[in-house]
């Protein structure tokens, strides 16, 4: 192939060309790899710019949202404050309400329990006064009569307390129903005691098991505090009529 001087020098040249030929392509593709490896880094920045642009946007939006949830938060906060106030402000006029409910509600006697209290218990003579001008407390009187009479026991017509009826030494002191043997509030049963011997028989307890109802006095003490829940209780020397029981009823006591 290469034997001949004249062939030699033709693939001389030919070798030649393919030099420069592959000397323009080697030319070439730095010139190409140059320019689309600066195109490829200046997208690549743009890139970069657009996710730092985006990561900052995100950011943002994120330091918003939390701020905006900050906000949600504390007026939730605020919402269960006033939620929690209502429903303390709610509770408060429940009570009230139910404090109007309790002063409204009249006291009654239960009958039944009443006369089985008293069954078999030594009786006596009954007088009942109540306080002036009050309706609940005159309603009341009258059930206490109406139920000592189906007890079978001797009972006087209610009557409103009377100037007479008052301890002479209370009467300008004391309210009417304190003056008359009893409390200010409530009801009370009074007894004039005519000895020292009637303090020592008629306090003794007469709630059993604790004690013996052996009087009409424990009786009726009994009787009466079972439907009211509690009354009070009172003997002196100067008013009242020996061997006569006398019921005072008063205003009905304020609820705590």
């Amino acid at each position: 192939m290469f034997d001949t001087p004249e062939s030699a020098a033709t693939w001389f040249n030919v070798f030649n060309g393919v030099l420069v030929f592959a000397a323009i392509l080697v030319a070439v593709g730095t010139w190409g790899t140059v320019r689309t490896g600066a195109i490829k880094e200046r997208f690549s920045d743009e890139r970069i710019s657009v996710n730092e642009a985006q990561t900052k946007r995100a950011v943002a939006e994120s330091d918003k949202a939390n701020a905006a949830l900050a906000i949600a938060q504390s007026d939730i906060v605020k919402a269960n404050a006033r939620i929690a106030e209502a429903e303390a402000r709610a509770k408060e006029a429940e009570l009230k309400l139910e404090q109007v409910r309790e002063r409204m509600r009249a006291r009654h006697i239960k009958g039944d329990t009443f006369r089985r209290i008293l069954e078999g218990k030594p009786k006596a003579s009954v007088e009942i006064l109540f306080v002036r001008d009050d309706g609940e407390a005159f309603q009341l009187a009258l059930e206490i009569r109406d139920w000592l009479k189906r007890a079978s026991w001797d009972v006087a017509e209610p009557r409103p307390i009377m100037q007479s009826d008052l301890a002479p030494r209370l009467a300008e002191t004391t309210p009417s129903t304190m003056a008359v043997g009893g409390q200010p509030q409530g009801v009370s049963v009074f007894l004039r005691a005519e000895s020292q011997a009637d303090f020592a028989r008629e306090f003794d307890d007469a709630r059993p098991p604790n004690g013996v109802i052996d009087t009409p006095r424990k009786a009726l003490s009994a009787a009466l505090g079972d439907s009211l829940g509690s009354i009070s209780g009172g003997m002196s020397y100067e008013i009242g009529s020996p061997g006569v029981l006398r019921v005072i009823v008063g205003p009905k006591p304020s609820p705590l």
